[in-house]
Parts: C-alpha cells; sequence; structure tokens
C-alpha cells in the first residue's frame, strides 16, 4: 500500500494516477469527502486497484490524531508513504498572525512528522519502505513574502535529511521532493499560461521512478522546475 495525503486534487492526485496505473493499492486522505470519493471511484475503476480512504482535515490535529490511527491499524504493509497534504498562504514573518505560522507548522511539518512516525515501525520490522516528503524549491531559493510557508517547508527538508540518516540501517528510503512552480486547481481563475507551469504528472512520474530502483539504490532529492523557470 502507498499511503498519499492530499490525494483528491492537484500533485496528491497526479501520484495517485501514476502508481495506480502501476498497479499498486492506494491509502489516501484529504479534507473534502466528495471530492474523496470521486478520487476513490475513479481510480479504482480505471485501474482496478484498491484506493482506502480517510477524511482529514491535517491542519486539525484531531483529524491528524485520528488518520495516523487509521495507518496504525491496516493489515496490509505500507510500503510507501507520500507526505503531500500542506498549506499556503503569502506573507511575512515580520508581520504575519502568530496563528498562521503555528497552521503553517502543524500542517506542513508536524503532520509529516506524527503520519512518518505512524508507519515506520511497520516499515522498520519488514526492513522495508520508501517515504516521500513534498518540500518545495524554495528551501534552496529563499523568497520574500513566503514566511511560515518557507519556515515550515525548510523544516521538513531538514526533517528528510535527517531520516535519511536515520533510517539508513533498516534499508528504509527517503527522498526530497522540490517542485517548483506546478499548474493546479490552485490556479484556477488565474491568467497563468499553463504551459508554463510544471504538469503535476511529470512530477508523479519523476517520483514512481525513484520509488522502483533497486534496493541498492536511493535518489536523495527529486529538484524540478519549469522550463521556463519559476514565478
Amino acid at each position: 500500500m502507498i499511503v498519499i495525503t492530499g490525494i483528491s486534487k492537484g500533485i496528491g492526485r497526479a501520484i495517485a494516477e501514476v502508481f495506480a496505473s502501476k498497479g499498486y493499492n492506494l491509502i489516501g486522505c484529504a479534507r473534502n469527502k466528495a471530492d474523496l470519493q470521486l478520487c476513490k471511484q475513479d481510480l479504482e475503476s480505471a485501474y482496478s486497484i484498491s484506493c482506502l480512504t480517510f477524511c482529514a482535515d491535517l491542519s486539525q490535529p484531531q483529524d491528524l490524531d485520528d488518520f495516523a490511527a487509521f495507518l496504525k491499524q491496516q493489515p496490509l504493509p505500507i510500503q510507501g508513504l507520500v507526505n503531500n497534504a500542506a498549506l499556503f498562504q503569502f506573507g511575512s514573518l515580520t508581520s504575519e498572525d502568530e496563528m498562521l505560522f503555528m497552521t503553517m507548522l502543524h500542517t506542513n511539518l508536524f503532520a509529516p512528522y506524527k503520519l512518518t512516525q505512524a508507519i515506520l515501525p511497520q516499515m522498520i520490522e519488514n526492513q522495508k519502505g520508501h517515504i516521500f516528503n513534498i518540500c518545495s524549491t524554495v528551501v534552496l531559493q529563499p523568497k520574500g513574502n513566503m514566511g511560515s510557508y518557507g519556515v515550515s517547508k525548510f523544516g521538513l527538508y531538514g526533517m528528510t535529511k535527517i531520516l535519511r540518516e536515520e533510517l539508513k540501517p533498516h534499508h528504509i528510503k527517503v527522498t526530497a521532493v522540490l517542485p517548483g512552480s506546478t499548474f493546479t486547481s490552485s490556479w484556477d481563475g488565474s491568467n497563468i499560461e499553463p504551459n508554463s507551469l510544471i504538469d503535476a504528472k511529470d512530477i508523479a512520474k519523476a517520483m514512481l521512478a525513484v520509488y522502483e530502483q533497486s534496493a541498492r539504490a536511493v535518489t536523495e532529492e527529486i529538484y524540478i522546475r519549469p522550463q521556463a523557470g519559476d514565478l
């Protein structure tokens, strides 16, 4: 089973489509129950795979706890975890409300930490697994007005690096995914030309290729940007 947070839209949905096309069964969470159910139906119908779903808003502590408990209860081995769900809002560290900072850290950093801890005992027992953390190019090219979002992604990038070292002895792979500006539904209604942004499926295909590498190799980072450069 491959766990994907934020599975119903954007990069998460693209990852689900690409992995399902190769026959991988999935577990996914998202905030909107209707979108989640439609995603499940589409994936199972198109690819004849199993897709378990759980409605959860990972910015909410109880939802996060409930989803973590759900993952611990799964009888089939979890072979991969994609920490994709995230919040984004422009802001400045010098002026933004501290509650925004706390919400960003909880959703973009603590949720991946909590879910990783939930699935690791099983992966360590099996001596196999792969964790992908969806970070951002902002961790390599800091920008103004990224505020709490940038801090949370820097934290996730650092956590990825530390996990990589800690999990080497257990044969568990850890990969940071650093996508630049990617065309998703968040751009709906804007004047942005889709062809100037990354296609989310290009990110997903790169992740699948990394996941299917032999046990002798790990790609520690996937750094992918629009050909024309980020916005």
